[in-house]
């Protein structure tokens, strides 16, 4: 974001966190002689909603969809991914919610497939946390992912000049980063020592 763009954002974020007096509330009647209050944060230009959309969770960015028309594409235009598969532990000796791991595989297909920012300020990925016992633990105990699967899911920020990566990965088939990574000119943070791919 531009230096110019970026003023504008904070001057209009600033005007619509400003308390209110009682007779600035914008009102208009329905058909029904309702008296309905204009949302003001919902006429904040797209660009701006997806911005503060950037905030939060990609998972609560897209239940924000549901709130009207209005929001319904909004979460595509965020410029902040944040996937997280907590608190599902693939773990064979401490199990939980390993059910779960095929949804949050297909929720970040289809948001990847839906996101239309040309370029990402902020992208982590992480998945397989869970705690693991190297004595007890084998192949089995991790995130069963295939290598181009996973491949994919990093290479995509990569291809929307990603500036801050962030991944913790563990799976079953062991794979190598993308060669694109090393040669990525929009990176300026990577955490390397939280890319773990289990050998």
């Amino acid at each position: 974001m531009d230096a110019s763009r970026c003023q504008t954002s904070v001057l209009e974020l600033c005007d619509v966190l400003t308390p209110l007096k009682p007779k600035s509330v914008e009102c208009s009647t329905s058909d029904k002689g309702i008296k309905v209050v204009k949302d003001r944060i919902s006429s904040l230009p797209d660009y701006l909603l997806a911005d503060i959309l950037s905030f939060l969770p990609s998972k609560d960015a897209v239940v924000t969809s549901v709130l009207s028309k209005r929001w319904k594409g909004v979460f595509t235009l965020v410029t902040c991914l944040h996937f997280d598969d907590s608190p599902i532990s693939h773990c064979l000796h401490r199990p939980h919610r390993i059910h779960s791991f095929p949804i949050f595989k297909i929720f970040v297909d289809n948001l990847l497939k839906q996101c239309c920012s040309t370029y990402l300020t902020t992208y982590r990925l992480h998945f397989g946390k869970g705690k693991f016992n190297r004595f007890e633990c084998g192949e089995s105990c991790f995130p069963n992912m295939s290598r181009s699967h996973l491949k994919s899911w990093i290479s995509f920020p990569i291809c929307h000049g990603v500036r801050e990566l962030e991944i913790f990965a563990r799976v079953r088939s062991p794979t190598v980063l993308p060669s694109a990574l090393y040669r990525c000119k929009t990176l300026e943070v990577v955490d390397l020592e939280r890319i773990h791919i289990f050998k």
